[in-house]
């Protein structure tokens, strides 16, 4: 709605809400829609700043300290965090400004994994129940790359992101098992929150 005020799309009443409240900052109006153009409903969408502790949700805005800051939605789907790409803009005091922050509306997947730090890399953990990589990347296994990139000093949690994607897409896999390396290639499935356990690493 405050886009639309922005905008001069709408009378002034509906627009009191929007009003700036704190002097010392700038406000950022947002949207947050999928890479149609659809949006998402309010509830189903997070907003972090890279500039505040503040956030938001779905459409709105935030009132943030004057310079540059970095704005990222993300949504929730099963275990997994699906972030968009960070949006940049420069706040000034007192003024207002826009902008449109996408976030992948795709199902998300995994391999099936979960992680732990290791001695010389984010290791398997365990295996979910009917996991995709099941055969193909073993417990205790080292991941040494994903899709061609390095992760020998990556956390457990970036590595999970790496493996996660669009469900029925495939990622290339370079493990290390047992001092022998192999790639393999797995196709991403969905995975229920309740498929990981509560003391389980991140998902992958």
């Amino acid at each position: 709605m405050c886009a639309l005020c922005l905008a001069g799309e709408l009378e002034p009443e509906p627009c009191h809400p929007c009003t700036l409240v704190d002097a010392s900052a700038g406000r950022v109006s947002y949207d947050v829609v999928d890479a149609d153009g659809r949006p998402f409903a309010d509830h189903e969408i997070m907003v972090s700043t890279s500039c505040s502790q503040m956030g938001g949700w779905g459409g709105g805005f935030l009132d943030l300290p004057e310079g540059r800051c970095e704005l990222v939605a993300s949504r929730v789907d099963g275990p997994f965090t699906i972030s968009g790409p960070p949006v940049v803009v420069e706040v000034v005091t007192g003024e207002e400004l826009y902008a449109s922050l996408e976030v992948p509306s795709e199902p998300w997947g995994g391999v099936g994994v979960t992680l732990r730090p290791g001695e010389d890399g984010v290791v398997v953990e365990g295996l979910l129940v009917g996991a995709a990589a099941t055969g193909r990347i073993p417990e205790g296994a080292t991941i040494v790359a994903v899709d061609g990139v390095d992760v020998a000093w990556a956390l457990p949690r970036e590595v999970g992101a790496l493996l996660s994607g669009p469900a029925g897409t495939e990622v290339e896999v370079r493990v290390r098992a047992d001092g022998v390396e192999e790639t393999v290639v797995v196709r991403r499935q969905p995975i229920r929150a309740s498929e990981v356990g509560i003391t389980a690493g991140p998902p992958g």
